[in-house]
């Protein structure tokens, strides 16, 4: 066997975005039964440091045997990948399992470039990860996908596809998690910046700079928000360049339960809004407000739920929203139907029905929601 050393050399395996390729194929494995080892102290590829590459494989009958390799990443992090490369009709392939441990999932995200800087210091803590894995040209199957996290308390299980077959890479994932409390891992809410004062096509521009198309399908078997338990819930999220959207919306608990979709779209000259909400029994708490002398809490808060929406200039859609019994902070309505049509920051209501206090409230109009109101 021939046996390769280099433990003391930085090595740096950096390739273009147009060369970059899946296919793994060299003249130098036909015909040639080879078993070699390969280890590199450190290597970077693109930006990301690789330390401890130990490159273990057998090459016979023009097949390519991985078994393993094996990488250290952030976080004490192992990954270990064994597998074949096999030729099948000339199309080369990949089969194999890859498999990660580490210590702290949250160094090992911000070494990936995901930002972590939401979740509570030191939330996420050791971690087990493992995966069939397919590779061909221009497609990336990873089957049998389970994440297990903070000894076992969370645990993701799905698959995920990746097609880069267009020149965009276009990933579709279904993943379920078996239980996950909101306030377990992120920090105290403020209050969101897409539903504040300000122009929300500015805020949304950052969607342009998406490079990837990625279809979500997420449920739980267990969601805790804010003490609320839903069971059995879940929802679809799509996004790329200049898009996002919300579907299948479909979440339930005591005394709540809505169903509905989102959808934003900001890739061309005509910027689309699209909002559709049903729901029995729904509850919004907004979050704690300056208290004025002359406001009462309830008061200021829902003065400040409507003034502080953001502007919708320039957006075009649609509005519908039905709600059986409504509960915001503590002023309550029954029987909310609204429908209307959003164009250049005016929704223009066909429907704006409630009933209140004993009483009923019907409006048909439109109201402004642009940047210069006041």
């Amino acid at each position: 066997p021939a046996i390769l050393n280099d433990e003391n050399k930085t090595y740096l395996l950096e390739t273009k975005p147009e060369q970059a390729s899946t296919t793994i194929s060299s003249p130098l494995f036909n015909d040639l039964d080879l078993t070699a080892q390969i280890k590199i102290k450190t290597a970077k590829y693109y930006n990301n440091e690789l330390r401890n590459v130990s490159l273990n494989f057998i090459t016979a009958n023009n097949n390519f045997l991985l078994q393993p390799l094996t990488v250290e990443i952030p976080g004490s992090g192992l990954v270990m990948l064994n597998g074949a490369l096999e030729r099948d009709n000339d199309i080369p392939k990949f089969i194999g399992k890859m498999e990660i441990v580490g210590k702290d999932l949250q160094k090992s995200l911000a070494w990936l470039g995901v930002d972590t800087k939401n979740l509570k210091p030191q939330i996420l803590a050791d971690y087990t990860l493992s995966s069939d894995v397919l590779v061909l040209p221009s497609f990336n199957i990873f089957t049998n996908f389970n994440l297990a996290i903070n000894q076992n308390k969370n645990i993701v299980v799905g698959d995920l596809k990746i097609d880069d077959s267009t020149g965009v890479s276009n990933s579709t994932i279904n993943l379920r998690v078996n239980y996950f409390n909101y306030d377990d891992y992120f920090l105290t809410d403020k209050p969101s910046p897409y539903l504040s004062r300000g122009n929300l096509l500015k805020k949304l521009l950052w969607l342009n700079t998406i490079e990837a198309n990625r279809d979500i399908a997420l449920s739980f078997d267990q969601l805790i928000y804010h003490g609320i338990v839903f069971n059995n819930q879940g929802l679809r999220i799509k996004f790329g360049q200049g898009y996002l959207k919300f579907s299948d919306l479909n979440f339930a608990a005591n005394n709540l339960d809505f169903k509905g979709s989102f959808e934003l779209d900001i890739s061309n000259n005509s910027p689309k809004l699209n909002i559709d909400i049903t729901s029995n029994n729904f509850q919004y708490q907004s979050l704690p407000v300056v208290i004025t002398e002359n406001k009462t809490p309830d008061e200021q808060s829902l003065t400040s739920l409507f003034f502080d929406l953001p502007a919708i200039d320039e957006f075009g859609g649609k509005v519908n929203i039905n709600i059986k019994n409504l509960l915001l902070n503590s002023w309550p309505a029954n029987d909310v139907k609204i429908a209307g049509t959003i164009k250049n920051g005016i929704i223009n209501f066909d429907n704006f029905n409630l009933k209140t206090y004993k009483g009923e409230a019907k409006y048909k109009g439109s109201m402004v929601f642009k940047t210069a109101r006041t």
